[in-house]
C-alpha cells in the first residue's frame, strides 16, 4: 500500500504548481516533498503518479530523461472559470466579502500560473449590497419552495448612493 500522505501532497502540489505550460518534474516533485518532511525516491512519483490516475485524476506525463506532469482536464476550463468570476464580481447581491471569498474558492481550481490569466476580468463597480444574510436568505426561500409554500416578495431599488429605496422583504405562506 502506497503511502496516502504523500501522494496526497503530491496531487495538491500538482493541482496548484502544474499546468500543460509548467509542468513539473520528478525532481521538483521531490524537493517539495522533502519540504513537507515526507521521504521518497525517483522510483516512487511514477508509482505514486499512477495510483492517482487509476483514481480518476488526469495527470499528463511526459517521458524524457527527466519525466514531466501536469494536472490535464480540470473541473473547470478557463473560459469557464473566467464567466463564473466575472459573474460573481458583478452580482448585486452578493457582497463583497462573499465575493472575494468565492472568488478565492474558483482560483484553487486552477495552478497559479493561471491565476494571472483570471485576474484580468470585466470591470464591476461597486454597487454591492453591504448584507451577508443574503445566503440565509436565499435558502429560506430554496426550503420554502420546496416545502410548496407560497413566496412573497416586496422589490427594492438601488439609488446612485447604493442605499436602497424600499427594504427587501419576503414571506413564505402555507398554501
Amino acid at each position: 500500500m502506497r503511502d496516502t500522505s504523500r501522494i496526497l501532497h503530491i496531487h495538491r502540489y500538482l493541482q496548484e504548481k502544474s499546468d500543460e505550460h509548467h509542468p513539473l518534474t520528478t525532481k521538483q516533485i521531490l524537493e517539495h516533498l522533502e519540504s513537507q518532511g515526507i521521504t521518497a525516491s525517483r522510483r516512487t512519483i511514477p508509482g505514486d503518479i499512477e495510483t492517482l490516475t487509476a483514481h480518476g485524476i488526469d495527470i499528463i506525463t511526459i517521458k524524457s530523461t527527466q519525466n514531466l506532469y501536469y494536472i490535464g482536464e480540470r473541473h473547470f476550463e478557463m473560459p469557464e472559470l473566467r464567466l463564473l468570476i466575472d459573474a460573481v464580481r458583478s452580482s448585486k447581491f452578493i457582497t463583497p466579502k462573499k465575493s472575494k471569498i468565492l472568488t478565492d474558492k474558483l482560483h484553487k481550481l486552477i495552478s497559479e500560473h493561471q491565476k494571472s490569466e483570471l485576474a484580468d476580468g470585466m470591470y464591476f463597480p461597486d454597487v454591492k449590497p453591504l448584507n451577508e444574510e443574503i445566503y440565509r436568505t436565499e435558502e429560506t426561500i430554496r426550503t420554502a419552495i420546496g416545502q410548496h409554500k407560497q413566496v412573497t416578495f416586496k422589490y427594492y431599488e438601488y439609488l446612485a448612493a447604493n442605499i436602497p429605496r424600499l427594504r427587501s422583504a419576503f414571506c413564505c405562506n402555507q398554501r
